[in-house]
């Protein structure tokens, strides 16, 4: 692939860098699958998890690049996250860092 516009270029690796994390577990708790999407605060995993019981649920798990800058907005991002509440998005269940 031969790119010649460096944002291009940029959004490539990025992208790259994103997808390298498929099969990764993390922490013994969450096994990421699939990269659904990214965007401006990190990227969105389909993934698996192992309950205590041994149940295996299917979870979203969205890994933030934690910018000093920008704490603000990913603070009100990640408190917002949690006090949504509808039958078509997911629930907020962890947060870990």
């Amino acid at each position: 692939m031969f790119y010649q516009d460096p944002n291009l270029i940029i959004e490539f690796m990025f992208l790259q860098s994103w997808k390298s994390l498929e099969g990764t577990h993390l922490k013994d708790k969450y096994l990421l699958e699939t990269l659904l999407g990214i965007g401006g605060f990190g990227a969105v995993f389909l993934s698996k998890t192992v309950g205590h019981d041994g149940a295996i649920a299917k979870v979203a798990v969205k890994l933030m690049v934690w910018d000093s800058k920008r704490e603000k907005e990913q603070t009100q991002e990640l408190e917002l996250a949690t006090t949504l509440k509808h039958d078509r998005l997911i629930n907020f269940v962890d947060l870990d860092h």
